[in-house]
């Protein structure tokens, strides 16, 4: 189980953790659970399973 917004940035190779909350934010993640403190935590399948449906904006073809 992967618990915190640091330790999931650091899972998927964000280089700041406010730029991995603010993706989740805007999208939120399937499989999404809370620690009994509160912290958000995943499985490391939920998260690369989210990450890997999203669209990056590097990665996205333009015609013309």
């Amino acid at each position: 189980m992967i618990v915190g917004i640091a330790a999931a940035a650091r899972c998927l190779g964000y280089g700041k953790p406010e730029s991995f909350r603010r993706a989740r934010t805007r999208h939120p993640i399937p499989g999404e659970q809370k620690m009994p403190d509160g912290r958000p935590c995943w499985t490391p399948a939920a998260l690369r399973s989210w990450q890997s449906k999203r669209k990056i904006a590097g990665n996205r073809i333009h015609d013309g």
